[in-house]
């Protein structure tokens, strides 16, 4: 199986994707070409709209290579000072990003 990986966190992560993969996919995967997209942390920011921004961006780069996997690598809000109801809203407004790749993604922080 050739895997390519698209984003940064690549080192720590060329170890743990392919189990990564068996252990959400429950098998091997059938082509010879896997491609998982990575996707890095969004907080500890003083502006999280600018954050969403540049995660938008990522987004739309990980969109042009066709994954079949996306991994979000870091904590997708910041819950510092914030309340429930913000940090419920900013939860979707990642969520929204996340699914703007159109394949299937997975927290694993």
């Amino acid at each position: 199986m050739k895997l390519i990986l698209l984003g940064n966190h690549i080192r720590m992560l060329q170890i743990f994707i392919p189990i990564i993969f068996v252990a959400i996919c429950g098998c091997e995967p059938k082509q010879s070409e896997v491609r998982i997209a990575i996707m890095g942390d969004q907080t500890g920011t003083r502006d999280l709209d600018s954050a969403y921004s540049i995660m938008t961006v990522a987004a739309g780069q990980m969109v042009k290579h066709s994954p079949d996997l996306l991994v979000h690598v870091g904590d997708m809000t910041e819950s510092r000072g914030r309340g429930s109801s913000q940090y419920a809203t900013d939860f979707q407004t990642a969520v929204g990003i996340m699914e703007s790749v159109g394949t299937p993604w997975y927290l694993t922080a």
